[in-house]
């Protein structure tokens, strides 16, 4: 239950924090900041390419009891309308009617500070002046591809507050910076800059205790920190005009979920990455969901940093090297699931499925209302599927891909997964994968969830999974810290077994070598998966497995050399692409032309080479 703390009780704290600091022996600003002071602050620049930083100077226009409010004296960005450069922004960009409401909502009947507080824990004071500085700022954020601003509306500098020196110096202040430049290019959207303005500033404020906690804190966590306070004072937002904010944010992510959740700049920086920002913002209100809200304090005011961070926060007894796998990863995959399941309302295993924070929203969150959102769409028509290959992960870990089934699969429900299929494109061994797939089938007349599974996989990342319900979604992800990205995935219904073709050659230009070809074949050439063919050699005592490699097409070749005379089989085992084990062997009889006549007997059929009928030591 959220415990508020209200404006009288918030002058209350003030007003012995005041009181009490010097009695303690805890210093306080020798000299605060009044009303019409003006001091030279740093303007950050946030840009692709960044200029030399500028000093320009603000005018203090309000002191309440947490914070200071201190605007830019005139634009510093080139820019356009009410926002071109060298205006004067006092009663141009903002005014004392917007402050006025910007001010009651920080401290009164808004309680943006208390609720902030109350969920992220105190601000820490790094500069010896118990309140906060709002920095209201011209702030450059123009990027060249294409060239648009980024639209960023908060921001904090882990240089303002980072007191071990790590970082350059900046302004060296508790400062959160609301920018007065982004949607000031005509009078038509600045009333869009005035609503958002009042949206970002409890989210400058949730950025700023996480940074000031830790300034090296990664920037995905400091974002998804800053949207989630906020909801937690003004829901999901949009402007009246536009409809901007995070409801906005909520549309981008719902169209694509196949981005990098650890990946603050993902798809389009003209919203200032809103994908992920609304990405990382359902991560932490699910953490809370599934762990309390607890988690959001425990987290914001912790040291660690990032994923691990995380996983400390949900069990700190689990050690560092298991931590991620074992506390974060399982509500990770529940997360997947419930972000296209989430509509439904489904209370099946506790309601993890489903957002509690949408429980009475019209719109609510749902990956399966855009299409955009899957690789693979299979309707009637589609089935039974033949081999149909992904495209490839966005990323090694934290990036899903989702497809959707529908139509009448009741004659074929099963489909084959073959992962980690890729020919040595991507960023490290193939092997590294670890694929998890999830297969979720809903009944949409019913709107409830049918049932959620796991598709077994083998240790070659191979398996199948069963469609049910009249609806259904592969939920795919290759989460392994550090392993391949790049790679895809197969999926199919062909239930066919190929042959294995095989020939084998004495080689033309140097008969001390066989050459062996071999393809899979079906109705039509088919390809061995990812791994490849193995091919292995063996004689009575002796076995050795040789490399084969790409030839042309789905044919794959080796040259072997007998390494003794006498009789071997020559293996080949492999994997179609379905996932589906095959193989094949032949005999070969080896000896070497000597003085004497060479006998050789394979299966029953006898060669005899005469002595002298070719040059000693030729392998035959």
């Amino acid at each position: 239950m959220r415990i508020f703390a209200g404006p009288h009780r918030t002058g209350f704290i003030t007003i012995l924090t005041a009181l009490l600091l010097p009695v303690l022996g805890i210093g306080v600003a020798s000299a605060d900041l009044v009303v019409g002071e003006t001091v030279m602050l740093k303007v950050p620049d946030l840009s692709e390419f960044p200029l030399a930083i500028e000093e320009h100077q603000f005018t203090c226009r309000a002191v309440t009891a947490n914070a200071y409010w201190l605007i830019q004296d005139s634009v510093s960005v080139a820019g356009t309308g009410p926002g071109v450069l060298d205006t004067i922004v006092w009663n141009n960009l903002i005014d004392q009617v917007e402050l006025d409401i910007l001010t009651t909502d920080f401290e009164g009947a808004g309680g943006v500070y208390a609720t902030v507080t109350e969920y992220y824990g105190a601000v820490p004071d790094t500069d010896n002046d118990p309140k906060v500085w709002i920095v209201m700022a011209t702030i450059r954020d123009l990027y060249l591809q294409p060239p648009t601003d980024r639209k960023v509306m908060a921001y904090v500098n882990p240089a303002d507050v980072d007191t071990s020196g790590v970082t350059e110096e900046f302004n060296n202040h508790d400062i959160f910076y609301i920018n007065l430049h982004s949607y000031t290019q005509n009078e038509s959207v600045l009333p869009v800059a005035k609503e958002l303005r009042k949206f970002y500033v409890p989210n400058g404020l949730g950025m700023l205790i996480r940074t000031a906690i830790q300034p090296l804190e990664d920037l995905w966590v400091v974002k998804g920190i800053g949207a989630t306070c906020q909801f937690l004072c003004y829901g999901v937002t949009k402007t009246t005009t536009g409809s901007y904010g995070l409801a906005f944010n909520l549309k981008l992510f719902e169209k694509n979920p196949d981005i990098d959740l650890t990946f603050y700049q993902s798809i389009d920086q003209s919203w200032d990455y809103g994908t992920s920002r609304a990405q990382a913002f359902l991560w932490f209100m699910y953490l809370a969901q599934r762990e309390g809200n607890g988690i959001l304090e425990t987290i914001a005011q912790s040291t660690g940093t990032g994923m691990l961070n995380i996983a400390s926060a949900i069990d700190p007894s689990v050690p560092e090297d298991e931590a991620i796998q074992t506390n974060v990863v399982p509500i990770y995959n529940d997360w997947l699931v419930c972000n296209i399941t989430s509509n439904l309302r489904d209370g099946m295993s506790g309601g993890i499925y489903t957002y509690e924070i949408f429980a009475d929203s019209v719109d609510g969150f749902s990956h399966a209302k855009q299409n955009s959102a899957f690789e693979g769409r299979f309707s009637d028509g589609d089935y039974p599927l033949p081999v149909w290959v992904s495209t490839g992960m966005a990323a090694a870990i934290w990036a899903p891909q989702l497809d959707q089934f529908t139509g009448d699969y009741t004659v074929y429900p099963t489909v084959y997964f073959n992962g980690a299929y890729a020919d040595d494109i991507g960023s490290g061994s193939l092997i590294n994968g670890k694929w998890i797939a999830f297969i979720v089938s809903v009944d949409t007349v019913t709107e409830t969830i049918v049932s959620v599974e796991e598709a077994t996989l083998n240790e070659l990342y191979n398996g199948s999974f069963e469609l049910a319900g009249d609806a259904a979604y592969l939920v795919v992800t290759n989460n392994n810290e550090g392993g391949q990205a790049a790679l895809s995935y197969v999926l199919s219904q062909d239930s066919d077994v190929p042959d294995v073709l095989l020939a084998v050659h004495q080689n033309s230009v140097n008969d001390q070598y066989m050459t062996l070809y071999t393809t899979l074949f079906d109705s039509i050439p088919e390809a061995f998966d990812w791994y490849g063919p193995v091919f292995t050699a063996s004689t009575v005592d002796t076995s050795n497995v040789l490399e084969m490699e790409e030839f042309y097409g789905t044919l794959w070749d080796c040259r072997f050399s007998a390494w003794t005379s006498g009789d071997y089989t020559l293996q080949i085992a492999g994997y179609d692409q379905s996932g589906f084990a095959a193989s094949t062997s032949t005999n070969v009889s080896v000896g070497y032309v000597s003085s004497n006549t060479l006998s050789l007997n394979v299966n029953g059929i006898n060669l005899d080479v005469m002595a002298g009928a070719a040059a000693p030591g030729t392998m035959v």
